[in-house]
């Protein structure tokens, strides 16, 4: 154990810090209710008494977690009119993850599973997907493709974003936000097979789905989407200068490119 007390007494909010990020770190290897107290202190290198010092207890401290990583991210997107459902939101959301990576796969890998912590994911990702249901309403006519595409953008986003924490080389950030319209794209398209418009034999042009019958017919379970410009190349050139512009400013990595 590191030493705590006596002449080398570490300050309360940097001992604060520090129990939260080995917290982080113990609950996002076993979860809330595999995880000990005692696994916390070994892994904070400090007594569990001293954990007691700052935290009534387990939930108390995984609590803490969440509402500093939720906290984290609701300051990213203050500013962003689409709350997290945009370009600038991806950027902001790989950001926190840079930043807090054992807590940001806590909020919405572990927590959102968990009826007890369900409400801190739910809170920025019931914003997030409302917002893309907004935005995306002027390209997806059928309301039940326009649910489904909005949700299933939102979670792609953040499952590839806890996949690129575990492989990806943050040096790379910038390709990645790129590489993230390509399944956004997706979703778009395949919104247009939900709404009841197969895919045209070979894919169809651009592997956009067809309309029904091939023709203008059925327009009002349609989902529409703008010319191919506006597709997922547009969509992946506009992350990669997000990227860039982030990265510049040592907002993704925190580190110049």
């Amino acid at each position: 154990m590191a030493a705590t007390s006596g002449r080398g007494r570490m300050p309360r909010a940097a001992r604060v810090r520090q129990v939260l990020a080995a917290a982080a770190r113990a609950f996002a290897r076993s979860g809330y209710a595999a995880t000990s107290m005692d696994e916390i202190a070994t892994e904070a290198g400090i007594s569990k008494l001293m954990i007691y010092r700052d935290f009534e207890g387990k939930r108390e401290l995984y609590e803490a977690i969440l509402e500093s990583v939720s906290r984290r991210l609701q300051e990213e997107v203050r500013d962003d009119p689409d709350k997290g459902a945009s370009l600038q939101g991806q950027v902001a959301l790989l950001r926190v993850a840079r930043e807090q990576p054992d807590a940001f796969m806590l909020l919405f890998r572990h927590a959102a599973r968990e009826p007890e912590f369900a409400a801190y994911a739910e809170r920025f990702s019931a914003e997030a997907v409302e917002t893309g249901e907004r935005r995306l309403a002027s390209e997806i006519e059928d309301p039940v493709a326009l649910r489904w595409t909005a949700r299933a953008a939102f979670r792609v986003t953040v499952e590839a974003i806890i996949a690129w924490l575990e492989v990806g080389d943050p040096a790379r950030d910038e390709a990645f936000l790129a590489a993230l319209a390509v399944p956004v794209s997706w979703t778009r398209r395949a919104a247009a097979v939900v709404a009841g418009e197969p895919a045209a034999p070979g894919g169809g042009r651009g592997g956009e789905a067809a309309a029904p019958g091939g023709g203008r017919g059925g327009e009002p379970t349609r989902a529409r989407r703008r010319p191919a410009r506006g597709g997922a190349e547009d969509a992946a050139a506009g992350a990669g200068r997000n990227a860039a512009e982030a990265s510049r400013g040592g907002a993704v990595t925190g580190s110049s490119s």
